[in-house]
């Protein structure tokens, strides 16, 4: 370990740093391609996935798609990086941008449920119907029928997905299908193959697949259009299907499931629990799995190019059941598989957890998430610190940062920002969040985790359980939240863990001894949760691990059903095994405890260990979450600077041989510290501390290390407070949002101010034509000019002036469609370059139009079906801005608080505070300057012209000693900034919504802009 990690520690390779998802959005031009790699290369990308996206003008799969693809990997050869594929236009994967599913015959299909008979469709085959009683409105005895007998009935279709938008006029793919697949991997991957092969596994890293399922959320809009009827009946509940079901099922179970329909939706005899749907999804996931999963994981075997990616909702058991069934039977078929971690208000350890315990147990050692994603512009990098690390915690250790924008063009801008690229105002700081985690990737590169604990996955006993359409909100979290809480003791408890799926289980365990086996990993104890059904070949293999010696713990309710059917006999077996209630899982399991870390005697909940262990050494990874890990839904995390646990002494323990010294690793410098260690009764132990958020690397061997000594760590004694008014400097102009205008159509009579999004829909409708957004057809599959109506589009925008600025320009998109005027007058727009994205251009206006008062800008244009859209407008000056929105002078000093509140309100760049403070004499003692409450991306300081030293994330402290000097001091703290305040979303109830994504902007809840605090908001401190 030792000579090869000071070796990536010095290099930091790319391998180790991330490859965000670069999205090509717009018409593909090769000096740009090659201006952006250089960009996140310098931002510190490993590499770029090549992801075609929403707005691409280039067509996917093309001939010039392939020359750029080809230029783009000769270009990250250059420059040491790697060039990763994505298989998909969009997502989901699978339709290939609807080329496969030109064909009819490999569209994804339903099994449709209607009270009434469908009208007749090519796309819609008759199964069955039943006659019905109900009892409390739902069906309760059923028999079959005819379709017109008389009574109450259910009838069964076959639907097949009609063509819609989102797949350029396709469908999904039937992934229960192998012929489907099949043309899928013939039209996506097979030609990147022909082109690229000598790439693969080298400057090409990997492809991925995004989203695979086997019921796209997609598909509920083509169901659309098998509900609508000339009468206004209830529309049919869906479930995933293929017309060869009936017969894979005949084949597997030795039963007729088409008479049995009902039961997949209702409860037979009232039973909560079915066999015959637990049957039906366990067929489905290894239809899925067969069909999608292994036939692609195949072909990248074949061809040393690594399936990575993700599958759809993988979080829960609820909603792996609805589009997958187990997320851990796909991932056994990818050579590097993957999870993604949307937004930061969701704590799922479980989709970490179980992508991570097949990777273990099977031996595929690069695990990724796609993450970052939904968080918005204004999401700090102790944010991407924080979501990171509790995944490498878990087990993670490849990130594919959500998103890096080709383009900002049009709906672009609203594709789940931030923009992790040259569009925030941060981008040349990040290269401190790429080091970090390389150090990380690079320390973790080493040894084998250590998990002693096996828990059953319960995922097959949520196949069985009530169906979507009966169970409740109530009964769906209880559902999911009876494994959480297990989870979540374990986690608490400091019991690192791995899950086992059944059926993988089934075919790739053993016992040895008193050691359960599951392929490469090794397990001491497993925990059964709450189950209702087990599999017998599960029963067998604990059975005998029990008798053996191994522990076998019970928590929660005993299976009632084995392999689906109701079995009492098991229950002999299950004497043999330990019970206990959750309260005491955690105790019954501490023998089991490789790493302790406590506090007052009791093991420090929010904390999460990984350790590894090789050959002479072991590691040990802990962050730090911020909360008890139970303390919130899953589903409900506060924000990331709203978990502030800390814990200033913790005494951490870990079983050892002995041999050797505790070494830390700051993940942050790359420097080595000594630790202070005791060794007693078979366990190395020492004290450290977790500040918010904080996490340490810590190592122990008998190997020298580089040692350098800590820096001092502050009393937090205070020295002095600086004034509370600055001088500043803005990095960027001043800015006034334009996003409601006054609109004509075709000359007729002015309309009421409304919002720019709206305008667009109004003026789309007018023509017939459809509105935009991101299900909207690609831009490449209507490249031939649309005939049809045209409209003349003028817009009136108004701002007040109070003191006239002595520049001023606009910003504004696709200009050269435009007509301008100021105040009555015509201008010219003369491009001077772009302000944050080159989609985005700018032009002076002449401030001699202006005047006190009102102004109005007015914006025609002639308005078609190829128009790009009407898009916000931008001010852009060395002004103020009153909290009215009229442009006034811009503040000479600024004081600690909300600067948007004194006249940069929809301020979108970096901002530099500068102060001054006197010393008599520079004190013996080591000084800090500290800061409190704080909003924005990072903070840079610098005193007396030295160097920048960044703060990225808590503690917000930094030593400026070396720096002081006798007499007058400067300091500079630059705020870095976001776009948040220039481009929302403004209109919801939330300033900081849940979810940041294309709704979100253009939903209107409210009239009022919705804005974050920005800047210094409390003093900042010198302390000793």
């Amino acid at each position: 370990m030792h000579e090869k990690l000071l070796e990536n520690l010095a290099a930091l390779p790319s391998e180790y740093r991330s490859a965000p998802f670069w999205a090509w959005n717009s018409t593909l031009k090769e000096e740009e391609l090659i201006r952006q790699i250089h960009i996140l290369h310098e931002m510190g990308a490993g590499g770029f996935f090549m992801h075609a996206r929403v707005g691409l003008n280039t067509a996917f799969l093309g001939d010039e798609w392939f020359d750029c693809v080809r230029k783009c990997i000769s270009e990250a050869e250059k420059l040491g990086m790697t060039a990763h594929f994505y298989d998909e236009d969009r997502w989901p994967s699978g339709s290939a941008g609807g080329k496969v599913t030109q064909h009819k015959k490999y569209r994804i299909q339903a099994l449709a449920m209607s009270s009434s008979l469908l009208p007749d469709d090519p796309d819609t085959e008759y199964l069955r119907s039943f006659a019905v009683e109900y009892s409390a409105g739902v069906p309760a005895v059923w028999r079959p029928c005819g379709m017109n007998d008389p009574g109450d009935k259910l009838h069964f279709y076959c639907c097949t997905a009609k063509p819609e938008s989102w797949y350029n006029h396709g469908t999904y793919v039937n992934t229960l299908d192998p012929e489907a697949v099949a043309e899928f991997i013939r039209i996506a991957y097979e030609p990147y193959a022909e082109k690229f092969q000598d790439k693969f596994g080298n400057s090409a890293g990997s492809i991925f697949t995004d989203e695979p399922n086997y019921r796209a959320a997609l598909f509920s809009e083509n169901a659309k259009t098998v509900r609508k009827s000339e009468s206004r009946v209830e529309p049919p509940k869906i479930l995933p299907w293929t017309a060869e079901l009936p017969e894979k099922f005949q084949e597997k179970y030795g039963y007729d499931i088409l008479s049995s329909l009902p039961e997949l939706f209702y409860e037979k005899n009232g039973e909560e629990f079915s066999g015959l749907r637990c049957n039906y999804f366990n067929l489905l996931t290894g239809l899925f799995v067969e069909a999608y999963m292994k036939q692609i994981g195949s072909w990248c075997e074949k061809h040393h190019l690594p399936l990575t990616g993700h599958m759809h909702w993988e979080d829960t058991l609820t909603y792996q059941r609805h589009q997958v069934g187990s997320a851990m039977r796909s991932y056994e078929y990818m050579q590097q598989p993957g999870i993604d971690q949307l937004t930061e208000h969701l704590q799922i350890f479980d989709t970490a957890k179980q992508c991570v315990s097949v990777a273990h147990q099977l031996g595929k050692k690069r695990r990724l998430t796609e993450c970052y994603g939904c968080t918005g512009w204004d999401f700090p990098f102790a944010g991407y610190k924080a979501l990171g690390e509790w995944q490498y915690a878990l087990g993670i250790n490849f990130r594919c940062p959500h998103l890096a924008w080709y383009s900002a063009a049009g709906d672009a801008k609203r594709d789940y920002p931030a923009s992790i690229f040259f569009q925030s105002p941060w981008y040349q700081k990040y290269p401190v969040v790429e080091e970090h985690f390389a150090r990380l990737g690079a320390a973790l590169d080493a040894g084998q985790e250590v998990r002693n604990i096996l828990v059953i996955h319960p995922i097959e006993s949520t196949w069985g359980y009530k169906s979507d359409i009966r169970l409740t909100p109530a009964e769906a979290w209880a559902e999911n939240q009876s494994l959480i809480d297990v989870r979540n003791t374990l986690l608490a408890g400091n019991l690192d863990f791995d899950y086992g799926d059944e059926e993988l289980m089934s075919r790739h365990a053993s016992v040895a001894g008193e050691l359960l086996q599951i392929g490469s990993a090794g397990y001491l104890a497993v925990v059964i949760p709450p189950l209702r059904t087990i599999r017998r070949s599960t029963l067998t293999l604990l059975e005998k691990f029990a008798r053996n010696g191994g522990s076998v713990i019970c928590t929660g309710a005993l299976p009632e059903y084995v392999d689906a059917v109701r079995d009492t006999d098991a229950q002999n077996i299950f004497k043999l095994f330990i019970h206990v209630p959750l309260t005491e899982l955690s105790a019954k399991l501490a023998d089991f405890r490789e790493v302790s870390i406590s506090a007052g005697g009791v093991e420090v909940d929010p904390v999460l260990p990984l350790l590894r262990r090789g050959e002479g050494f072991q590691s040990l990874f802990v962050c730090n979450v911020g909360h008890e890990l139970g303390k919130f839904h899953q589903e409900h995390e506060p924000g990331v600077l709203e978990r502030e646990a800390e814990f200033p002494e913790v005494q951490i323990s870990l079983r050892s041989s002995g041999r050797g010294e505790i070494v830390e690793l700051d993940l942050d410098s790359g420097k080595f510290y000594a630790v202070e260690s005791v060794y007693r009764d078979g366990r190395r132990c020492f004290t450290t501390s977790f500040s918010q958020l904080g996490s340490r690397f810590f190592i122990e061997s008998a190997e020298q290390w580089p040692l350098a000594s800590r820096p001092p760590i502050p009393r937090g004694e205070l020295f002095m407070t600086l004034p509370d008014e600055w001088a500043y400097h803005c990095a960027g102009a001043n800015t006034l949002v334009l996003d409601e205008a006054e609109f004509a159509i075709d000359h007729g009579k002015w309309q009421e101010k409304e919002f720019f999004i709206f305008i667009d829909n109004a003026i789309r409708d007018h023509l017939a034509i459809p509105r935009r957004g991101g299900a909207m057809a690609q831009p490449y599959t209507r490249m031939e000019k649309q005939s049809g109506k045209t409209a003349n589009l003028s817009l009136r925008y108004s701002f007040t002036v109070r003191d006239i600025p002595h520049d001023l320009q606009l910003a504004t998109e696709t200009p050269e469609l435009f007509n301008f005027e100021l105040n009555g007058k015509k201008i010219s727009f003369e491009d001077c370059g772009f302000w944050v994205d080159p989609a985005i251009r700018r032009s002076v206006l002449p401030v001699e139009l202006l005047r006190a008062g009102e102004n109005i800008l007015t914006v025609n244009t002639v308005y078609s079906g190829e128009h790009p859209g009407i898009e916000s407008c931008f001010l852009l000056g060395d002004f103020g801005i009153s909290q009215r929105d009229c442009l006034i002078r811009k503040p000479e000093k600024l004081l600690t608080g909300d600067y948007g509140a004194q006249g940069l309100k929809y301020y979108a760049d970096n901002l530099t505070y500068i102060n001054h403070f006197e010393l008599d004499e520079v004190p013996e003692m080591p000084l800090f300057i500290s800061f409190g409450k704080w909003r924005g991306a990072l903070l840079g300081v610098s005193v007396n012209g030295g160097g920048e030293q960044l703060l990225p994330w808590p503690p917000y402290t930094l030593e400026i000693t070396p720096y002081l000097q006798c007499g007058k001091n400067t300091v500079s703290i630059t705020v870095y900034g976001h776009r948040r305040n220039a481009f929302g979303p403004f209109y919801m109830n939330e300033a900081t919504p849940f979810w940041n994504g294309p709704l979100q902007f253009k939903t209107r809840q409210q009239n009022a802009k919705q804005l974050v605090p920005a800047g210094l908001l409390e003093s900042v401190k010198i302390i000793y």
